[in-house]
């Protein structure tokens, strides 16, 4: 028992921390598994499209982050003096990460997480996980079905509590976004519809949505339609293999 309990603190303490140069300076990442040190390893070069946009925020910006995961974007969004952060992350295991990382990284000031989903409508429902290890991605809440129009291979239901987001404005009254970046693996458009009071405000600038493939598939156009009719205009994408397309509002 003793040389066991020994093992797991020498592993506790052992483990490595994993540092980012950014930008804005640097980060600590917890990888708690392969793909929390992917990607934290590929920091720069995943989705340098949302970097830039990130870059573009200006000192007053609310930035929600739906879809956080480990925190990648939201440690670096909060590494701005004046950031002010919100993340949703449904994985169990990824929160987990995302808090340990926020922790590390002496953020907890201006990073607020919290482990649920949004979705359409409010309601007890399940993630669909494919691989329940921090990191990793293609999870359906609600749903098998993910942005690539393939059934998710489900290895494990998680029970998740799921909010549309003018529901959850509305219940709770959180600080409002200027800023919001959805990456839900296949829900994007029930997201949306479920908070079109909230992202259709004057107060919300600009939103970045994953958006893969082809723009002209009847999934990223239902997103293109959702989008407009709240307002937004959508910016071109610098380059085909990018994951996201930006909207932003009108500033008058």
């Amino acid at each position: 028992m003793r040389r066991r309990d020994a093992k797991v603190i020498a592993r506790d303490l052992l483990a490595p921390i994993v540092p980012v140069e950014t930008r804005r300076g640097r980060l600590l990442f917890d990888p708690q598994s392969r793909r929390c040190f992917r990607r934290a390893w590929r920091f720069h070069s995943d989705e340098p499209d949302t970097l830039e946009w990130l870059d573009a925020l200006p000192d007053e910006a609310c930035f929600w982050d739906i879809g956080a995961n480990i925190g990648v974007f939201s440690l670096y969004a909060g590494l701005e003096p004046n950031a002010r952060v919100l993340a949703f992350e449904p994985s169990g295991s990824s929160y987990s990460v995302l808090n340990r990382n926020i922790e590390l990284n002496n953020l907890s000031d201006r990073i607020v997480a919290y482990c649920i989903a949004f979705s359409e409508e409010t309601k007890l429902g399940l993630l669909n996980m494919a691989d329940t290890a921090a990191g990793q991605s293609m999870h359906g809440f609600g749903t098998v079905i993910d942005q690539f129009n393939k059934t998710i291979d489900v290895r494990f239901r998680q029970g998740a509590i799921g909010f549309a987001v003018d529901d959850f404005v509305s219940i709770f009254l959180p600080i409002l976004p200027t800023h919001v970046k959805i990456d839900v693996d296949g829900i994007e458009a029930d997201i949306l519809r479920g908070g079109r009071t909230t992202f259709s405000a004057h107060s919300v600038k600009s939103m970045i949505v994953e958006m893969h493939g082809d723009l002209g598939s009847p999934r990223n156009q239902e997103i293109m339609t959702i989008m407009a009719g709240m307002g937004f205009s959508a910016r071109p994408k610098a380059s085909p293999k990018l994951r996201n397309v930006v909207f932003d509002k009108p500033s008058n």
